[in-house]
This record gives C-alpha cells, structure tokens and sequence, in this order.
C-alpha cells in the first residue's frame, strides 16, 4: 500500500511540473488573455533536508532558472523562464514579496517543511517528500522539450486554443478556481495540442483526463497538508530520524553522567532523559534542526517548540528557553549545565518506542533504573 502511495504522488507531483513549465512558456501569452498569476507560487516540501536534492532535480528541467539571490532587478532572463529561488533565513518579507511579484517571468520560492509566518501570501503547492528526484526529472525533460519545440513552431495553435479557452467546458466547470488552476488546465489543453501530433485522439483524450485528474489531486493534497504541517511537528520527525541514524549519539539519565560522559555532552554526542523530558544542548538540536534552519532562525524554531508546549520553559525563561539540571555524579566540573527540556511524550515512534528504546546496537543507551528520577530543577 506504501508502494501504491508513492506512485501515486510521483504521478501527481510529475504531472504538476511538466504543467508549470508549460505555463512558464506560455508566460507572456496567458497575460495578453488576462489569464496571468497575480503573484508568484511557493513550493512546499514535505522534508526539508531535501530540500537541495529537489532543487538539484528542477535544475534538470529545461528552461528552469534557480536563482540564488531574491533581486530580479538586474536579471536578464527570457520571459518563458521558470525563475526559482530558496529564500533564506535572513531575508526580508519584502524582497521575498518583490520576487514573487516580478513581471518579466513566472517566478517560484521553495521552503522546506513548513512556510514562515512572516512570508508573503501567494499560491501553495505541497510536494510530498520523494515525490520528484533527479531520475524523474531527467525523464520528463525530453518530453517537455519536445513539447515546448511543437508550441514554438505552431504559435496559431496555442492562439486558437487560448481564445476558445474561455468557453469550454472545462473552464465553465472551474471558474472559481485560483488562477493557478486555471493555469494549468490551459497547459493541460497545450499539451495535449503536441500529444495529439503523436497519438491517437483516443489516447490524447484518455491522457488529457489524468491531467485533470493530477491538477485536482495536487490541490487537494496540498490543502489536507497545509492543515497538518508546522515547525514542531518537522523538529519531532527530524529528532526520530537523527536520534534513529546517528550512531554517535548516546543516550543515558541524568545520574549515570560521571565525568567520562561528561565529555560526551560537551562534544554534543549525549542526550539525557528520565521518564518525563529529553535533556538536549543547544548544540545538539542545533545539529538536529540543520535543515530549517536554512528556512528559519533558531530563536523561532525554539518559540514554536514553546507554544505548542513540547519545550517546557518557566514563565521567566522564555528569552533563553533553557533550564539547569543536576549532574549529580558530577564531582568537580559544572554539575548544573543547561539544556532545552523536550517533553518525552511527543518524540515516541509509531510502534511506541522511545528512541533510546531502539538503538540496541549500543548497550549503552538501554534504559536503567535512576536512582533518583526526581532530580531537581534550578532555575
């Protein structure tokens, strides 16, 4: 059933690119016919660490430009160009609300995991995570060529198509649909115009209708996805898959720390816990949380934690978000460090084991019994 789902994604998520390029080619025509974005379009990734391997995939893609600065200003790029762009953690609402908004091309942002909550508004489209790789779009570029080559050649075509748009039937049935939507069903029409060239119009209209069928899969994926996905929930994944696949990590309660695995701590290869929290340093959920931080600032990854309650902070602590704990074991070197207090009950896995539970390569990390799981807290 896994399987199935991950085809079926790659499907959509195929389909959905091989129809916003078209509509990148058809830029400046869809405005002459008023059917133009407002403003640009934010690709959502469903796992940020994959973040670069996706834009590696897009850069695959024929007349697709990743830009590596937000400014358009002082670009010289043709108007059928799908301009691309990561914005970074640093940048301002503004020249990310300019990006999306340049009138010489379409233009897209593309963020991992979640969307920031200062982020200009714009049209959102979810993308799965492995939905789209390298392969598939090496695979797709030959077509999209093909079929960009056809449009270019037969302009009359795509004019006729584009003035008969607004009385089909198609469009009569999805009028209150985003512009986006509208978009992609005049590519869907334009590229059937190349299918048809090629195959029978028996399959031109078996393929025209899976089309139809991926733009409305991709929106309703995106709107059941947008109502599940925020910061905290990325930080617990990436905290399981992290804790799950680096062997360097170790686990162990507060009282069996002695000054050997002090070290550990220091080096960020120690997590503590009892039965309550996750004892983690900074410097360890730093490392965890790579992948948004190239989206986020550390400070709004630690106040989201707070808000939805899995970081446990006094009401005076909220500026530094961490909290003393006692090393009792610790004769001689700071027996009260700091650490970000992760309530244990959100970071079990689906077969309900805590991740310490799960690393049984290391003896070490299985759990023993505190002689004292009340140690105290100090402010």
């Amino acid at each position: 059933m896994e399987q199935d789902k991950i085809g079926f994604e790659k499907l959509i998520v195929s389909d959905f690119f091989q129809l916003l390029s078209i509509a990148a080619e058809l830029y400046e025509p869809l405005n002459a016919y008023q059917y133009e974005l407002p403003k640009g379009i934010c690709l959502l990734t469903e796992e940020p660490e994959q973040l670069d391997s996706l834009l590696l995939s897009l850069k695959q893609l024929e007349d697709v430009e990743v830009l590596y600065s937000s400014k358009t200003s002082k670009l010289s790029l043709p108007n059928y160009k799908l301009c691309i762009y990561a914005p970074q953690k640093y940048d301002k609402a503004e020249s990310i609300h300019n990006f999306l908004n340049s009138p010489g091309f379409l233009t897209a942002v593309i963020v991992g995991g979640s969307i920031p909550d200062n982020f200009p508004d714009t049209y959102t489209v979810f993308l799965p995570a492995d939905s789209f790789s390298y392969f598939n779009a090496r695979d797709l570029d030959d077509e999209i060529s093909d079929i960009k080559d056809f449009l270019r050649n037969h302009p009359d075509f795509m004019e006729n198509e584009l003035s008969l748009f607004e009385s089909c039937a198609d469009f009569m049935n999805h009028s209150d649909k985003p512009p986006l939507y509208i978009q992609l069903l005049i590519a869907a029409k334009m590229y059937c115009l190349w299918h048809r060239s090629i195959h029978s119009e028996y399959e031109t209209k078996k393929r025209y209708c899976s089309l139809l069928q991926s733009i409305q899969n991709i929106f309703k994926l995106t709107e059941e996805s947008l109502d599940t996905i925020d910061v905290s929930s990325i930080v617990i994944k990436l905290f399981l898959d992290y804790t799950k696949n680096n062997p360097k990590i170790r686990f162990a309660t507060p009282d069996e720390v002695d000054e050997r695995t002090y070290r550990q701590l220091e080096n960020g290869n120690l997590i503590l816990f009892d039965h309550m929290f996750y004892y983690v340093s900074e410097m360890i959920l730093k490392k965890i949380c790579c992948p948004l931080l190239k989206s986020f600032r550390w400070l709004y990854i630690k106040e989201n934690l707070r808000t939805a309650k899995i970081l446990y902070c006094n009401s005076c602590q909220t500026k530094t978000y961490t909290r003393k704990k006692v090393l009792p074991n610790c004769i001689g070197i700071d027996s009260r460090p700091r650490f970000l207090w992760l309530r244990k009950n959100y970071f079990i896995f689906p077969d309900n084991l805590a991740p310490e539970e799960r690393r049984t390569y290391n003896d070490e990390d299985l759990p023993r019994n505190s002689r004292n799981k009340y140690l105290p807290d100090i402010r």
